[in-house]
């Protein structure tokens, strides 16, 4: 709605108010884009990256557990 505010203003043609609402429409369309799409993106790259960090740190817990012939997570799985 914001956006839609500032419209008539970049229509205009107007060359007082056309720098301010390009800029207000632009940092509004910024702003949204970071907020709907870049947080979401990289909260659900960030989680998955974690999973497979921890998947391999208990692999290789185990693999060294095994060798050594200790009780811990080998004999878990």
């Amino acid at each position: 709605t914001t956006i839609g505010g500032f419209l008539p203003l970049l229509v205009s043609g107007d060359s007082f108010w056309l720098p301010f609402a390009s800029a207000m429409v632009g940092g509004v369309a910024g702003s949204a884009v970071l907020a709907l799409v870049f947080a979401p993106s990289a909260f659900v790259f960030l989680t998955r990256l974690s999973l497979k960090k921890r998947k391999l740190a208990d692999s290789l817990r185990r693999a060294a557990d095994k060798a050594k012939g200790l009780p811990g997570l080998a004999e878990q799985a």
